[in-house]
């Protein structure tokens, strides 16, 4: 039934796979299959058996069934001669190439990374090269541009700032120069501004956070000093065997006028830049 004419011995029965029912193909390459169940031969077909096929490295393949499927990779074009010992072949899906075997030999990527030929097949991908990048100093990178190797500088991993902002910062992640308006300078304080291509202190930049601090620390002092003064107000209106304060009229005086110089202070020309007022009364007449 694989159309292959056999004779059998007389005496002897036909297998399930025989037919007496010969065919007999039109031309060479032709072949057919028989029907068991409607006892004929299937229409013409040529046999697949007998066509080659290429793999893309050029090894040679048959499928196993006449009309069997060829795969999806198949190549009929026969590849070209080459010399086994030094050279094989590869099919790039357009046309075959002969190529020399460089197992071992040495190619670089783009950013000039080094690598090794595994396979004999090999082919130079795009954006690589066999010539060996050139030596980089530091600061510096290569980059492969049209086959030819190029420096640049590289910032990569360092932190660059904002000159108009120096709280905005990130990480170089790209190779090239610092982004216009950026500099890898880093800012001394908060309150640095960028002046003539460098950071420097800027007075009125911290003002505001500057009142705001002294402004707390005056609260906080003018908050304890007016509750020693209404503590001792309280104790003149017992007797004094039942006073509980230790203030005398001396410190109430001395925190009268402290509670005028807090009061005063956010008013100085210089504030909050100059000198904190002086307090007569600290770490005296606590309460107790």
């Amino acid at each position: 039934m694989e159309n292959v004419t056999e004779h059998v011995v007389k005496g002897t029965c036909l297998g399930p796979d025989c037919t007496q029912s010969v065919f007999t193909p039109s031309a060479e390459g032709k072949t057919a299959r028989f029907d068991v169940k409607t006892e004929r031969w299937s229409p013409e077909i040529d046999d697949a058996t007998l066509v080659p096929f290429y793999s893309v490295d050029g090894v040679r393949y048959f499928v196993d069934e006449p009309d069997g499927a060829f795969p999806e990779w198949a190549i009929f074009e026969v590849p070209p001669v080459y010399e086994p010992q030094t050279q094989t072949v590869h099919h790039d899906g357009k046309k075959w190439r002969v190529l020399d075997i460089k197992t071992g030999a040495r190619y670089w990527d783009k950013e000039g990374r080094e690598q090794v030929v595994a396979e004999p097949g090999f082919v130079l991908p795009d954006d690589h090269t066999w010539e060996a990048p050139p030596h980089v100093e530091e600061g510096f990178a290569v980059v492969l541009e049209h086959g030819k190797w190029r420096l640049v500088e590289d910032y990569r991993g360092q932190i660059q700032y904002q000159k108009n902002d120096g709280s905005v910062s990130e990480e170089v992640t790209d190779l090239g120069p610092i982004k216009q308006g950026w500099t890898l300078k880093s800012p001394n304080s908060p309150f640095d501004v960028w002046k003539q291509n460098r950071w420097q202190y800027d007075r009125e930049k911290e003002r505001p956070a500057k009142a705001v601090n002294e402004r707390h620390w005056r609260n906080g002092k003018l908050t304890s000093i007016i509750q020693r003064l209404e503590q001792y107000e309280r104790d003149l209106r017992v007797p004094e065997a039942y006073r509980t304060g230790a203030l005398t009229g001396s410190d109430y005086e001395n925190l009268l006028a402290d509670r005028k110089a807090l009061c005063d202070y956010p008013d100085n020309p210089d504030f909050p830049f100059g000198e904190r007022p002086a307090l007569r009364s600290d770490g005296k007449g606590a309460l107790s």
